[in-house]
């Protein structure tokens, strides 16, 4: 899928490492703000981070110093930067690039699409899709690392049985996933932007390389 419809960026060298040639060949990501390096890996026809972004934010959990330790896997964002959050060059990931993931993920572990159950509300922008037969396990993936850290609502962490991100979804800046070991639920609600800030979440993000980023290879 073309990437060039998202945003138009300015160009980022990359610094890329191969570890292999493969299908799913590794490569490196430098975040030119603070200098961190991220492990890309290919997933279909594109490119996304296989770890979520740490960069802090000025509204991120990680800018609260005492928070700061625990987002060794990932930092949390509000709604109020998610759009800008990811680096020049790459974008948030969407809901139909996660949609590839999830089916290119269970297509590896030997999962048949006619073993999900699928759900959906066009109204409220629901949408859930479920392994029935346990056999899909996200988080154990060998294409991707897609561990659970759970999202933050106020000052806690909360529910670390799921990987919560939030996703690019053109009908409704809101949208975020909950990833368990067998599918996902993308869904958005109040919680975010309401002004009680006990109630507040802050999901992960993961980001995917723009089309157009030009890459180095050693």
């Amino acid at each position: 899928m073309s990437m060039s419809s998202v945003r138009f960026l300015p160009l980022l060298l990359m610094l890329i490492s191969y570890h292999g040639v493969t299908c799913h060949a590794q490569s490196t990501f430098i975040d030119p703000r603070d200098g961190q390096s991220y492990e890309i890996v290919k997933i279909g026809s594109f490119r996304i981070f296989n770890e979520n972004l740490r960069y802090v934010s000025p509204d991120s959990y990680a800018a609260t110093l005492k928070y700061a330790k625990k987002c060794k896997d990932g930092n949390f964002y509000s709604i109020t930067e998610v759009d800008s959050v990811c680096p020049v060059g790459t974008h948030l990931m969407t809901d139909q690039e996660l949609g590839i993931v999830h089916s290119t993920v269970a297509t590896s572990q030997g999962v048949n699409y006619k073993d999900f159950e699928i759900s959906r509300d066009s109204k409220t922008g629901y949408f859930s899709v479920d392994d029935k037969t346990g056999k899909l396990d996200l988080f154990h993936s060998e294409l991707i690392d897609l561990q659970p850290n759970g999202w933050v609502q106020g000052k806690r962490i909360k529910n670390r049985k799921t990987l919560s991100l939030w996703v690019l979804d053109f009908q409704d800046p809101r949208a975020h996933a909950h990833i368990g070991a067998t599918g996902y639920m993308k869904h958005e609600h109040d919680h975010h932007v309401i002004d009680e800030s006990h109630r507040v979440r802050k999901f992960q993000v993961r980001c995917t390389l723009d089309d157009n980023t030009p890459i180095m290879v050693e």
